[in-house]
This record gives structure tokens, sequence and C-alpha cells, in this order.
């Protein structure tokens, strides 16, 4: 998986920075036959030249163990440094089956994995018990149960006249459990209230910081919290990387240097700004660590840092996580292309949570398999 992940990188990234200048198919490695103006990647190597060039065929494989090869199965991923270089993206089969490129999509919901963007939120900016009163403060160990939503003036109830409460993928009540533990063993009920407690604008900012974009985030309602945006796999990794990189948001970006003729061009690239705090991205990150061990106890690594995303409605499977200052994040999903956008429910394909394809990839990409 690791070598068509990184085949395919190139191209696609080829396609969306350059394509007027050159047609190029994604899975497909290129290099130039004649000068002409050369584009180079983030990492600083050439990328291509325009001009006519020589095409390899490098396909990418499917996972065996699997069963991904169904024509309604769609997969991509996306590696952003801290530093916001786009270092590698996997756009899918090819510009023929597939006419857009994954990684840049935003077609599905981000689910569990968007809870790291309420814990830093409750983090940063504190909750509020009463309207209008002051913020208190809140910590990891804070204990939180949240399983029926309510407001200070009692429960939440919805546009259909029931009371909104969360649920956890394994239909149990975990009672009160801390804020760090629960995102560390994917509770997800204490994040529902904690999203409330906090401000649903507050928790929309702080995502929208850390580098998810406005359009892909979903109406301010309790389940914003559990994960009703939809996010690229691009914006999920930039994300995952801003609490890597002790809270400092860099916008990402493809290429760091052009020259023409052997003369550059000039190309301004983002710089990093702050977008929570060096405290809070630290307590994200190890709640992020301990979720990866958990799940994964054969990692075993005090550096990396990783969690999976799920869908109430079994439509999406993530996993997205980093290591080495880069974070990568990784999305498998159904979606019938000849007859809607509406996504179907998974049934398996992507694998158990204890062996699922986004993890495989994920770890594959990132050296930890």
């Amino acid at each position: 998986m690791l070598g068509g992940f990184a085949a395919s990188t190139g191209l696609t990234a080829l396609c969306l920075t350059v394509a007027a200048a050159i047609d190029i198919p994604q899975n497909l490695n290129s290099h130039a036959t004649q000068q002409d103006t050369v584009h180079f990647w983030s990492d600083g190597t050439p990328m291509a030249r325009t001009g006519w060039v020589r095409r390899q065929a490098m396909p990418v494989p499917r996972p065996v163990a699997h069963p991904m090869s169904r024509d309604d199965i769609l997969d991509g991923a996306a590696s952003v440094a801290t530093d916001g270089r786009n270092l590698a993206v996997h756009g899918g089969p090819d510009h023929r089956t597939q006419g857009f490129n994954e990684p840049n999509a935003a077609t599905v919901q981000a689910g569990s994995a968007f809870l790291p963007f309420v814990y830093a939120a409750g983090l940063e900016h504190g909750v509020r018990k009463t309207r209008g009163g002051p913020a208190t403060r809140i910590t990891p160990q804070t204990l939180y149960n949240g399983v029926a939503v309510t407001t200070p003036e009692g429960p939440y109830w919805d546009r259909s006249g029931k009371k909104v409460t969360a649920h956890n993928d394994d239909g149990k009540s975990h009672g009160p459990i801390s804020l760090g533990t629960a995102l560390a063993r994917s509770v997800h009920t204490p994040f529902m209230q904690l999203g409330m407690d906090t401000g649903l604008n507050e928790v929309r900012e702080t995502a929208l910081a850390a580098g998810l974009l406005p359009s892909s985030l979903g109406p301010q309602v309790p389940a914003l919290s559990l994960g009703s945006s939809t996010p690229s796999a691009i914006r999920r990794a930039s994300g995952y990387a801003t609490f890597a990189a002790a809270g400092q948001h860099t916008e990402p970006y493809s290429v760091r240097r052009i020259t023409h003729n052997g003369a550059e061009v000039r190309l301004t690239t983002p710089t990093a700004r702050r977008a929570i705090g060096a405290e809070v991205a630290e307590q994200v990150s190890e709640a992020l660590t301990d979720s990866l061990n958990a799940a994964h106890p054969g990692v075993s690594t005090a550096t990396a840092t990783g969690r999976s995303g799920t869908t109430a409605d079994d439509t999406a499977a993530w996993f997205a996580g980093t290591a080495q200052s880069v974070a990568t994040a990784v999305v498998v999903h159904r979606m019938d292309l000849a007859a809607s956008l509406d996504p179907l429910p998974l049934n398996g394909t992507a694998g158990t949570p204890a062996d699922s394809v986004p993890y495989a990839v994920w770890s594959g990409a990132m050296g930890l398999d």
C-alpha cells in the first residue's frame, strides 16, 4: 500500500498545481525530456517540467485482506508536515475511473475523528454551566458523562420534540469519565455535552483555526461535536498537524519553488500562526498517543499520535495521526457515483476497528507497521 500511496502522490498534486500546463493522469510517474519551467515539490525535489513528458504506469494495489475491490469503494489519503508542506496524497484510481481527487473531496462526515477539536476547544476556552456566566477551566482529568445533552435551561430538544442524547460505538454507558481518558478510549458521549458547555461557536472557531475549512463544517447543533462536518483528508491531516506543531498552524501547500528557464520565480509560501495554546496542543497530543497505544498496543510509542474515526451511520472509516512531524489522514467510504453523492453503509468493507484498512494504510505510510 505504501508504495502505491507514495507513487500516486506526485501526480495527484501535479494535476492540482499545474493542470493547465500538462495533463498527467493520477498514478503515473513522469519525468521531462526538454528544458522549460521546472516545478518543485515542497520537499525541494523537482516535480516535472512542462512540455512533452514520458509516462510510466505505477498502479496502486488494493489490500488483499479486505473486500476493497468493489467499484463503489472510494479511498483517499494525505500527508501534511507540521510546517504545511503537502508531502503526499493518494487520490483514487485514475481520472478516467474517478473524475475527482479524493483527498481534496469534502463528501463524507468526519465522525469521531473530529473529537480532538472539541477537546481542544474545551481546554482552550473553558466551559459555562450558566447562561452568560463566567467560563470555568477544565483539564484532561475533568469528569464528564453527557449521555443526555443539556443546556443551562434544561434538556436539549430537537425539532421533532425528542431529547437529544449521545451514544457510544459499543452501545454502553461508561458513566463519569475523565475527558482525557474518554478521548483515548473512544468514549464519545462526553464530547457532545462538552461542545455544548464550551459553546459550539468556540468549537467551530477552534476547528477553523486548526485548519478545517468553513465550507466543510456542519450546522451549529450538538451533532457538530460528534463529527457531522465533512473535512477532506488534506484538511484533516492539516488539523492534526496543528496539534503536533505545538498549536501553530500553517496552511497546507504543495509547491515551494518554481524556476523558469533556470531563473527563480517568486513564490510566497504560507507562514505559521497561533491556532491554540501550546499546552492545549500537548494535552490533545498526549490523549491521541494514549488512543493509538490503547487501540494498537503493538505500536507502543510515546511520539506518534492517532485515532480512528467512525460515523453513526457506518458510512465512513478514518484513521488520522502524526509521527515525526508529519500528519497523515486516511479515509475509506462507499458511494455509487452513477446514482448520487450520498454515502452508503460500509458493511464491513473497511475492516474492523482492530484491523481496519485506514489504519493499515496509515501505519504503513508512517513507518509503524
